[in-house]
């Protein structure tokens, strides 16, 4: 018998490299095929919770998860291709109480409209993106009296929309590092006089 020799470990290494580069399988009942938008049809019974890490995928578009009825939670995390999610990508999800979205630092733009018709969403956290446009949350008409906002580490934001908040009081809202870099352009933002008093 003789010694292994030290390439073997390194060669078994190279073989699962590219496995691993192309992120996680894409889970049940999503598809994500090589153009890089999601697909989650329904109805799927007993989803409560979707997690999509490590995707490759570019695009969440506009009715992505239609159908998910039973579906509690959505977390999209750990994608370094995720560029844009359209307008009702989280469209009628009656059940949907929470949503994050956190260390998509690809992800530039969420189109106004994408958080519509949620009635029961109570946790809503969009962290360490690349967003530059703070998303427009006005549309999702939650009837949960302790609706959380959480917009934090997305150092890129240079656009607060006028009535950005409309319906939230400030006990509902947590902005940090968004608007610290940001100094004097925030202070003259009629929409956020009341957070920053």
């Amino acid at each position: 018998m003789g010694r292994p020799t030290p390439e073997l470990p390194l060669l078994a290494l190279l073989l699962l490299l590219p496995q691993a580069l192309r992120g996680a399988p894409c889970p049940e009942p999503c598809r994500c095929p090589p153009d890089g938008a999601l697909s989650c049809p329904g109805p799927r019974r007993n989803l409560s919770r979707l997690s999509l890490t490590y995707l490759p995928i570019k695009v969440i578009p506009s009715q992505a998860f239609r159908g998910l009825d039973e579906v509690v939670k959505i977390e999209i995390s750990q994608s370094d291709s995720l560029e844009k999610i359209e307008a009702n990508a989280f469209d009628n999800l009656l059940n949907l109480s929470e949503i994050l979205i956190q260390n998509t630092k690809n992800l530039v733009y969420i189109e106004p409209g994408a958080f519509t018709n949620l009635p029961r969403l109570k946790y809503l956290s969009i962290c360490n993106t690349g967003i530059r446009k703070l998303p427009d949350v006005t549309k999702i008409f939650s009837s949960e009296i302790n609706f959380i906002l959480e917009i934090c580490d997305n150092l890129h934001i240079t656009t607060i929309p006028g009535n950005a908040f409309q319906g939230m009081n400030n006990e509902s809202i947590t902005l940090s590092q968004a608007l610290s870099r940001c100094g004097g352009f925030c202070k003259e933002q009629n929409n956020l006089k009341f957070l920053l008093s």
